[in-house]
């Protein structure tokens, strides 16, 4: 089985935003944040499939302070041992090693192949989207999009939930990579596309970070019908109502928390 990369860049909390840029012109969108209290830092990892071939160079002559650690190797078979399952509501996420998962009889449950990058449920932003989905104040409309998808994971627990056409879309090969295996672990029938598509959403998913949000805010609106919700997650909670006026005239109907972290749900006034 092939080993893969683990990108991490250090910086000063600071110039976050920054090296967010600086990884998304290096094609790398799909990251998780972690901060570091004491040294008053901000941890910023991103997946890189081996299979793609060398891992991209990030530009950080302008960003002070920031550093690119040794990138980590890690084999899709040992990364993933002690990866717990996740219950969210109906919802069972559970990470496997092969391509063929063991059956289940629990009928909500989402296999995803480990090591494929970030969304198996071990972060809170990808839990509490998954609540926002669950606690819907009308049932899941029949078209679903899934802005920076990842794993696929929340277009695919749409599609369980009664969802009959979901859009996944990344600019990130791997993460397009990883939600086709995904979808074909589940035998859901998943597009994965890497530009927006024309027909709009009942329901649209962005778990992505508060620049990126905001620099996305007119076209995910854009996408999103008229009687739809928005769920947005990767929100710091100090982020949260910043992010919300940004995507005015829509308006918050559900805000979830956890750990510091904050899903908005929006929807068109009625």
């Amino acid at each position: 089985m092939a080993d893969d990369l683990i990108i991490t860049v250090q910086a000063p909390a600071a110039a976050e935003e920054l090296v967010l840029g600086a990884m998304s012109m290096a094609g790398l969108d799909e990251v998780e944040i972690r901060t570091v209290e004491e040294t008053g830092t901000v941890l910023i990892q991103a997946y890189w499939p081996a299979d793609l071939g060398p891992p991209p160079t990030i530009d950080l002559a302008r960003v002070p302070g920031a550093r690119r650690h040794p990138d980590r190797i890690v084999a899709r078979d040992t990364w993933a041992i002690g990866w717990p399952s996740h219950q969210i509501g109906p919802v069972r996420l559970a990470p496997c090693l092969a391509e063929a998962p063991p059956p289940s009889a629990a009928p909500m449950t989402l296999h995803l192949m480990a090591g494929q990058g970030f969304g198996l449920g071990e972060h809170p932003s990808t839990r509490l989207a998954l609540e926002a989905l669950i606690a819907r104040p009308r049932p899941v409309g029949p078209r679903v999009l899934d802005v920076g998808c990842g794993t696929g994971v929340l277009a695919l627990a749409a599609m369980r939930l009664g969802a009959t056409q979901a859009v996944a879309m990344d600019h990130d090969p791997a993460a397009r990579a990883a939600a086709t295996t995904n979808a074909a672990l589940n035998d859901i029938d998943l597009t994965v596309v890497d530009d927006w598509p024309t027909t709009l959403a009942d329901l649209v998913f962005a778990n992505i970070n508060p620049p990126t949000l905001r620099s996305l805010s007119a076209a995910l609106r854009s996408a999103l019908a008229p009687r739809g919700h928005l769920i947005l997650s990767g929100l710091p909670t100090a982020d949260a109502d910043d992010v919300a006026r940004a995507f005015a005239p829509l308006i918050p109907v559900r805000f979830d928390r956890a750990e510091g972290w904050v899903a908005l749900t929006l929807a068109h006034g009625e």
